[in-house]
């Protein structure tokens, strides 16, 4: 254990601000980390990392994600505060978002707060390994309790401000969190207890069920489909505008037809009864982006007043849906 501890460099330890979790006004796409953590932090480059998060009591999931590299520029072109942000290469999600989705979706509604861990380690698959861990996980409390009072001050808003540690700074808390580290990766029954998201996983697989005879097949990608799609349009339904992040589903624009289907510009976020209309060709939106309804949907008081409204659109152009499979779409379905 002693040995391979030392192929971890540097960790970064902060809570995750309201602010960087898009929880407050104004439009935040990053997340800061402790200045000098890794010797790249002045690049502006991507890099393969392993998100791992622990949420409520004794839970646990992960997902390899897109760090994206992004300081802040000083006027005279010098390089300050490193932060990572949020983006999309249409196959894997961005460190930044993943995290604000897992949060949303798993620990908002507890009194934890999210603790961000990340782990620099050079010579490892993933160079940047990340726990998101929310201080209610049971895990958390028996780590929180061995810590020095620099990783547990919090200031008035309740937040522990970006820390470096290392074997020169700060060397027992070093210990300690590359200690629970390597019991995570490598004790099997620690690791079993978690139960595993299965939409994650990067696998192609097909699950028969025998009592209807239908296979299913588990999109590759699917799950950094939903974060990208959800992210670009702010985690809201691109038509009723609910912001209530688990009643909203990423609808392929085009069906599915590989990874190469899982582009933001063939997605779009809507609301799980919406998106329903959509598959049974009720609801479509033209090359205007405008909703358009068939008429059973026009006749009803719950739908009719999205006929003809206008989608909200991502604020980055690069990532509005795609206008000729949207009007293909309403073509097919006589959507008029």
């Amino acid at each position: 254990m002693n040995g391979s501890m030392t192929i971890i460099r540097n960790i970064s330890y902060k809570t995750v601000s309201k602010a960087e979790l898009g929880l407050t006004q104004g439009h935040i796409t990053h997340i800061g980390y402790a200045q000098n953590f890794f010797d790249l932090w002045k690049k502006r480059l991507n890099i393969d990392t392993k998100l791992t998060i622990f949420f409520d009591k004794n839970k646990k999931t992960e997902i390899v994600n897109s760090f994206i590299n992004d300081p802040i520029t000083n006027p005279d072109g010098s390089l300050r505060s490193p932060k990572f942000r949020s983006g999309s290469d249409d196959k894997i999600a961005s460190l930044r978002d993943s995290i604000v989705y897992y949060y949303k979706i798993n620990m908002m509604n507890s009194i934890g707060t999210p603790i961000l861990i990340l782990f620099d380690i050079p010579n490892s698959k993933y160079r940047i390994e990340a726990f998101l861990i929310s201080t209610e996980h049971d895990f958390f409390k028996d780590l929180f309790a061995k810590l020095s009072f620099r990783l547990t001050n919090r200031n008035i808003r309740g937040e522990i401000y970006s820390r470096l540690i290392n074997n020169s700074n700060d060397f027992q808390d070093f210990k300690i969190l590359s200690k629970f580290f390597y019991q995570i990766k490598t004790n099997k029954k620690i690791y079993e207890k978690f139960e595993n998201d299965e939409t994650i996983k990067n696998e192609d697989k097909l699950i028969s069920d025998q009592r209807n005879r239908t296979t299913v097949r588990t999109r590759i990608g699917q799950q950094n489909f939903r974060i990208n799609v959800l992210s670009a349009y702010s985690n809201k339904c691109c038509i009723s505008e609910s912001d209530l992040i688990e009643s909203i589903e990423a609808n392929h624009i085009e069906p599915y037809r590989g990874q190469q289907s899982n582009n933001v510009q063939n997605g779009i976020p809507l609301r799980a009864d919406i998106h329903r209309l959509w598959t049974q060709g009720l609801l479509g939106i033209n090359n205007d982006y405008k909703v358009v309804l068939h008429d059973k949907a026009k006749n009803s008081e719950t739908y009719n007043s999205f006929d003809g409204i206008r989608i909200k659109l991502p604020i980055n152009p690069n990532y509005h849906p795609n206008k000729r499979a949207l009007q293909n779409w309403c073509n097919i379905n006589n959507l008029i």
